[in-house]
């Protein structure tokens, strides 16, 4: 029987000042015969220390340690190099200058990747599916429109986005928004077929995004667990909250108000809602977290202030405010404990403003009102 037949292969294997003809099994995987390949290589120098090794042929990049050495193609007398994995690789020397300039415009081109295709192809798909809902609805523009197509790209993200490959935070923040658009749009339809107030949903919404937030670790460690899964489910739910706010507040702010509320009770809830997650900021260290509370924060109290119509001045301090909030979101949490306890007992009293507001936003203070007791 051959050696080929006997499926071995017959390599030689190089490492410093040493050698050794070895004839390797072609059907185990390369990081199973490294360690026995560094033990039957002779030792000049005494013990080695512990450390990763990798195989390689002359001049190539190494051997991939999952894959066997029939699956990438080492046939019988091939020649290996043994080395280790912290070693600093050679740069290569060019004698054409046309071959560097050639080598450094391969080193600076990215074409896209397959990961980056997909997604490039699964958000292509969800934008196409959006325009065909929303032009599939007779008589439009209008409200109709809006939300079949808010459905349709929502349904085709969830589906096509898990798939697409892409990191574990943006493909769980991209979903977290596909399923809130299809949540959105389902909520309006059913605002639309029973006449509820625009305001009361967006009230319920916005207070408890805010809560969701909050609660966002907590959910995120007992779904996942303390890992890198965890951390890329909290990062989207955070997003997602904060965006589900976001449209909350917009719906306060645009939609019909309930009987007996006064204007600005919705100015009053805007303005703790965006508070809340500004004040919220600081808790996280994640840079994607802090920018998403941040930009939702900002954009809830600029509705606020849009909202409230009192000329120029509440504009001017609302900017300047959620400056001071970016500036101080992305800078060093502060170390006196009367400025920590000081956020906290701010971050508070607007959370204990959102559900009493909310309340009376929805309406509840009035059917209170109007109960006959006795």
């Amino acid at each position: 029987m051959s050696i080929a037949d006997s499926g071995l292969r017959r390599v030689a294997v190089h490492t410093d000042t040493v050698h050794a003809d070895l004839a390797l099994p072609a059907g185990v995987p390369v990081a199973a015969l490294i360690a026995s390949v560094v033990d039957l290589l002779p030792r000049r120098d005494g013990p080695q220390v512990l450390r990763p090794y990798r195989l390689s042929l002359p001049g190539r990049a190494p051997l991939d340690a999952a894959k066997t050495l029939g699956q990438q193609g080492i046939g019988d007398g091939a020649v290996l190099v043994l080395t280790r994995a912290d070693d600093i690789p050679a740069e290569p020397r060019f004698d054409d200058p046309a071959e560097q300039v050639a080598a450094v415009v391969r080193a600076s081109a990215r074409p896209w990747s397959p990961v980056a295709r997909r997604l490039a192809a699964a958000l292509a798909a969800s934008t196409l599916a959006g325009v065909a809902g929303f032009v599939a609805v007779p008589g439009g523009p209008g409200t109709p429109n809006a939300l079949l197509a808010l459905a349709a790209t929502g349904t085709v993200a969830a589906a096509a986005l898990p798939a697409s490959g892409c990191s574990g935070a943006l493909r769980t923040t991209l979903c977290c928004l596909a399923g809130l658009a299809v949540a959105a749009a389902v909520v309006g339809m059913g605002c639309a077929a029973t006449g509820i107030s625009g305001q009361a949903v967006g009230a319920a919404t916005a207070a408890g995004a805010v809560g969701l937030i909050r609660a966002a670790s907590r959910i995120a460690v007992m779904t996942r667990g303390p890992a890198r899964e965890a951390h890329d489910l909290l990062t989207g739910l955070v997003a997602a909250s904060a965006v589900a706010a976001v449209l909350g507040t917009v719906g306060v702010a645009a939609g019909q108000p309930v009987d007996g509320v006064p204007r600005p009770v919705g100015v009053a809830f805007a303005a703790a809602a965006g508070a809340a997650l500004l004040l919220r900021a600081r808790s996280h260290t994640d840079g994607s977290q802090i920018a998403a509370l941040l930009a939702g924060g900002v954009t809830t109290i600029g509705i606020a202030v849009l909202t409230a119509g009192c000329g120029p001045w509440p504009a001017a301090v609302a900017a300047a405010l959620a400056g001071a909030a970016v500036v101080f979101g992305f800078t060093a949490p502060p170390a006196s404990p009367w400025a920590r306890r000081g956020a906290e007992v701010l971050e508070s009293l607007a959370l204990g403003m959102l559900v009493p507001l909310a309340c009376w936003l929805c309406g509840a203070y009035g059917a209170a009102r109007g109960l006959g007791l006795g």
